[in-house]
């Protein structure tokens, strides 16, 4: 998709590439308030939802984070795509 958006813009010799991250976090509770403060495509979505559905959700969400928090506070795998071409 993102090499389609480059090429539809102008953009030559287009590559995109996957890049693994690690999103770490004092605690999945600070994550979540990331998440709930910052994360803009996440917010979006929420706000089509009635407020106690957004609740449930946030609360899923919370419970399904917290297998990434350890020892060392919350590290959880994911990963960015970087996109490049010439114009």
């Amino acid at each position: 998709m993102l090499e389609d958006v480059y090429s539809r813009a102008g953009f030559l010799n287009v590559s995109v590439q996957t890049l693994p991250i690690q999103r770490r976090f004092p605690s999945a509770a600070d994550a979540i308030r990331t998440m709930r403060n910052n994360v803009g495509d996440l917010r979006e979505l929420m706000s089509r939802l009635k407020e106690a559905d957004r609740e449930l959700a946030w609360t899923e969400i919370e419970r399904q984070l917290c297998q990434f928090e350890g020892p060392n506070g919350f590290e959880a795998p994911g990963e960015v795509l970087i996109g490049v071409g010439t114009k």
